[in-house]
């Protein structure tokens, strides 16, 4: 009798094989050139450079990213004496994390650590 441990190695190398051996050939690739209507979005993109506007459902929290904005612009004072700056800056951090479903303290945290190192990775 043979055990499934001997029948599925084959198997597996077969495979591992195919995955692995076996040379893949993407064709001739041209350059395709972009349509009007995205050239003209994506430049849009480049040259409107600011921040979202956040849009809230309730009062609540509307005061709460208010409270917020105004307690990380006072912590970040002194790197960015800028108002405006400071304010799109934290905007986008908002709206970014948002998006993203992330902690906006937390990536707040990792953004002065890397500050910090002088990493730009």
């Amino acid at each position: 009798m043979t055990s499934r441990r001997q029948f599925l190695q084959p198997a597996v190398a077969g495979l591992g094989w195919m995955l692995l051996g076996g040379r893949a050939h993407a064709g001739g690739q041209l350059e395709e050139p972009l349509a009007d209507s995205v050239r003209t979005a994506l430049s849009s993109a480049i040259h409107n450079s600011a921040p979202p506007i956040p849009h809230f459902v309730d009062t609540d929290a509307r005061l709460k990213y208010l409270r917020w904005l105004g307690a990380m612009s006072g912590r970040l004072l002194r790197r960015q004496p800028d108002w405006t700056e400071r304010k799109e800056f934290l905007q986008t951090v908002w709206y970014e994390t948002k998006r993203a479903g992330l902690d906006t303290t937390l990536v707040l945290g990792l953004i002065q650590s890397r500050a910090r190192s002088g990493s730009s990775r």
